[in-house]
């Protein structure tokens, strides 16, 4: 497992759109919406300053976003056949699962994609 063990100043925004991502979730999505815009001014800036493990976890984070958006959206109209409240519940922990999987591999130095380039390699 390759680590970047080097301090960068993208660490804490990282963690900030994160905790964004999580707040949305309490929120009906409307802080989820910050972070993922947050997550693409970032994104950009660790691209320019070479930082791709960061530029990873903003891409991460607007992924997850990006997925989330339309499921929330079919568990709506789901509501009144009955099984939205079933498919948003999974929805919900999809992403409780990926916001805490992002934050961990940041607090381990490593992108949260970095176990499907080990194995590739």
């Amino acid at each position: 497992m390759t680590t970047d063990t080097k301090p960068s100043k993208f660490k804490s925004p990282t963690m900030i759109a994160y905790m964004l991502l999580l707040s949305g979730l309490l929120t009906f999505g409307i802080f989820s919406l910050a972070g993922a815009v947050f997550a693409y001014i970032k994104r950009k800036e660790a691209i320019a300053a070479g930082e791709d493990m960061y530029a990873d976890h903003f891409q991460w984070i607007i992924n997850t976003f990006w997925v989330a958006l339309p499921l929330a959206l079919i568990n709506l109209i789901l509501i009144p056949l009955g099984i939205g409240l079933i498919t948003a519940s999974v929805t919900y922990l999809w992403v409780f699962y990926r916001g805490m999987y992002g934050a961990k591999s940041l607090t381990d130095l490593h992108s949260p994609y970095n176990h499907r380039r080990e194995s590739n390699a």
